[in-house]
């Protein structure tokens, strides 16, 4: 039963399985709304200094 064969096909079944986790985790995180930017108050420090 434990032929290379079927160690062969472990090994396909995980690399299978892991890019299509993979490629439906990326999917997920493309498609999601992205969180509303919050502006960062403007301190003198960030502004230009005119003469």
């Amino acid at each position: 039963m434990f032929t290379p064969e079927f160690f062969n096909t472990l090994i396909v079944l995980n690399i299978v399985i892991g890019l299509s986790l993979a490629a439906w985790r990326f999917y997920k995180d493309m498609t999601r709304p992205l969180p509303r930017h919050q502006p960062t108050p403007i301190s003198d420090d960030t502004q230009p200094h005119l003469p």
